[in-house]
């Protein structure tokens, strides 16, 4: 039995605000929530996008690496490979908690098809989650990797 259209998109509305509060906590997450949307749109992974891979640092891990920098482990120097380390550690965790999430996303746009899913995200509720630049980043996506726009997703 096939959802309803609004409980599919307040699945997936959950799901951006869940993702939201795992990322970093700067106007960044926004950004990185339409470059991983348009991904998907694409047929590509949230992680194939060309922004970021791994959500950003959210506070804590920042504060965490400024004490770490207090203590001397800076990004330059003999204390690189400490500093790289942790900065590796935050990506991991970070990649761990969203990814899930993403895959999530990825199953429902899958099972809706792409276009309905782009469509799903024409809804006013959505546009604070991209701005209206689903089609500026899919174009970014074409210029720098090749990535084929499907026509549904041009402006025209």
């Amino acid at each position: 039995m096939e959802k309803p259209k609004e409980e599919v998109e307040m699945d997936v509305l959950t799901l951006i605000h869940r993702i939201s509060h795992l990322g970093d906590d700067d106007e960044g997450i926004s950004k990185h929530i339409i470059h991983s949307l348009t991904s998907i749109c694409l047929g590509l992974t949230w992680e194939d996008n060309i922004d970021y891979k791994t959500g950003g640092w959210y506070r804590l891990q920042m504060e965490q690496l400024q004490l770490a920098e207090m203590d001397g482990i800076i990004h330059k120097g003999e204390t690189r490979p400490q500093w790289l380390e942790i900065c590796n550690g935050f990506d991991e965790e970070n990649k761990a908690n969203l990814g899930p999430l993403w895959d999530q996303v990825k199953a429902i746009a899958d099972e809706l098809g792409l276009e309905e899913f782009y469509n799903l995200l024409q809804d006013p509720m959505f546009e604070r989650w991209h701005w209206g630049r689903l089609e500026m980043y899919a174009n970014d996506h074409n210029r720098m990797n090749g990535t084929e726009i499907p026509s549904w997703m041009k402006k025209s």
